[in-house]
């Protein structure tokens, strides 16, 4: 896992890092032999300063250095392995705008065993992994028997920022890292050279998780039958992943009235918006709201639940034990066809064993493939497609009841972020059994600024008891606005800049 802020360009700046939580070990790991907490590779775009984001380079684990300078002093990220042994390592993209970063080891291939911290089928023999913002991927590196002498081997990490503006492509950005054997030397004079061949993709290639911006590329991709062929090359993309263990209720009375599928929402990526709307921030924070006074800037869908109780086997057949009504709730400052503010909230009932279907549909061919991240759990992806052209709503819909798009519910892959295919679509199921208020947005920082996100409310105080669909706000008073502190830490941080200028104040910071 990791950690980030959400306020402003903090994260952008630094306010992130890495938050391991290991699983009890009740069944002998046999995956891998080395989970040392030092393996982890955080990855993220590095800007000139706070106030000019141009990229100057790329960071692993906050280091790096600019191509082509000599001025430096800072030194690349070294990883200390012996041989012949598997380790573990956690892939982090801590990025902040459109810049998905590809990554790759000299000379070693390695196994992907957990996309977003819930594991997967190994894929085995990869060349290259794709990251974007928010995803995290598990790798097992197995270390050479007969390793090189001399100097220790590199792990490539490269990108272009907005790849998918072609007429207009960036250079390329890169950086390294040393992965060191016994006895082997780094270089501290080195400085990567982005113009080289070494970071440049290989003809024969086995990449895990390609940016879904080429319709060639998603066209002639390995599916999950044909990447278990390990030694067989080309491009794996997430919907041809497989999970290791099935989410029962996911797929129980498929197809039949009584289906574990509450409802199906659609929801459009035009510009940086979900369905044109520009996701309004309240004082009241939405976990809290109750009051219908605070409510009115609501807009998005309601879907309420019916329960018919005590049901027999004959009436099992002919009338449906559970079912949702969603309902488009208006929004007076909403024009058909307009983009509009206001807060942007998907309400769901509470129910534990079902779920609700998001189609996500990324309308522009050109546009970016955005990151879309859901805060409070995970997503199961089901589905997942690209067309090459511009599609909207009505087309995708239209495919749908065609039944043109596909859902695979053997062990689909978990995950909290996924890349939307420009002129495609992702399906994915959220199961409902997590009370509360939970963020989806886009993690590109800009695009979560401009008001890319939208709620999921999953049960709702304004539900009372029925159905046991409230939930506990703790010591937290029900309306209540947050208080507003930046006057105050306006004026604290001047009386602390005014000390250090006088020499009043003193840091000292010691790294252990």
């Amino acid at each position: 896992y990791w950690y980030h802020s959400h306020v402003g360009s903090q994260r952008t700046d630094g306010a992130y890092g890495a938050l391991i939580i290991r699983p009890k070990k009740i069944i002998p790991e046999t995956r891998f032999e080395r989970d040392d907490t030092d393996k982890l590779i955080i990855l993220q775009e590095w800007y000139d300063s706070p106030s000019d984001k141009t990229i100057k380079s790329l960071l692993i684990n906050g280091n790096g250095r600019v191509s082509g300078s000599t001025d430096f002093k800072t030194e690349y990220t070294v990883y200390t392995v012996e041989y012949g042994k598997k380790y573990l390592f956690r892939v982090i993209g801590a990025i902040s705008e459109d810049v998905p970063l590809r990554l790759s080891i000299d000379d070693h291939k390695f196994t992907a065993i957990a996309a977003d911290s819930q594991d997967i089928h190994p894929v085995e023999n990869l060349t290259d992994l794709w990251i974007a913002g928010g995803e995290r991927f598990h790798i097992v590196v197995q270390t050479k028997k007969d390793y090189r002498p001399g100097q220790a081997y590199k792990i490539r990490v490269s990108g272009h920022e907005d790849p998918n503006k072609k007429k207009k492509q960036t250079s390329l950005y890169c950086t390294i890292a040393w992965l060191k054997y016994p006895e082997q030397t780094i270089d501290n004079n080195f400085v990567a050279n982005c113009s080289s061949p070494s970071f440049k993709p290989k003809p024969e290639h086995r990449t895990l998780n390609p940016i879904p911006i080429h319709f060639t590329e998603w066209r002639d991709r390995l599916n999950y039958s044909e990447w278990q062929n390990n030694t067989k090359s080309g491009n794996i993309f997430i919907n041809d992943l497989r999970a290791i263990t099935l989410k029962p209720s996911l797929d129980f009375f498929s197809g039949t009235m009584q289906t574990t599928l509450a409802n199906r929402q659609y929801i459009e990526l035009v510009g940086n918006t979900f369905n044109n709307i520009i996701f309004l921030h309240t004082d009241v924070p939405l976990l809290l709201q109750e009051k219908a006074e605070y409510l009115t800037e609501r807009c998005g869908t309601v879907c309420n639940v019916t329960v018919t109780d005590h049901m027999t086997a004959r009436e099992a057949e002919k009338s449906v034990y559970f079912k949702t009504t969603c309902t488009p709730k208006p929004y007076a400052g909403c024009s058909p066809g307009e983009s509009c503010q206001c807060q942007n909230v998907l309400e769901q009932p509470f129910a534990i064993g079902y779920w609700t279907e998001l189609i996500l549909i990324n309308n522009f061919f050109d546009a970016l493939a955005h990151p879309i991240h859901q805060h409070g759990g995970w997503f199961w992806v089901v589905g997942m497609g690209e067309y090459g052209h511009d599609v909207n709503r009505t087309f995708i819909e239209d495919q749908d009841k065609k039944h043109l798009l596909k859902r695979n519910l053997d062990l689909p892959p978990a995950k909290d972020t996924i890349q939307v295919p420009p002129g495609g679509y992702v399906i994915i199921r959220t199961p409902l059994d997590n009370k509360g208020t939970w963020l989806i947005h886009c993690h590109i920082n800009r695009h979560v600024l401009a008001g890319m996100a939208m709620v999921l409310q999953v049960g709702g105080l304004d539900n009372a008891k029925i159905l046991s669909q409230d939930w506990c706000t703790g010591p937290l008073e029900k309306n209540r606005a947050c208080p507003t502190l930046l006057p105050n830490l306006v004026r604290e941080t001047e009386v602390v800049k005014a000390a250090v200028k006088s020499g009043e104040y003193k840091f000292s910071c010691t790294f252990t």
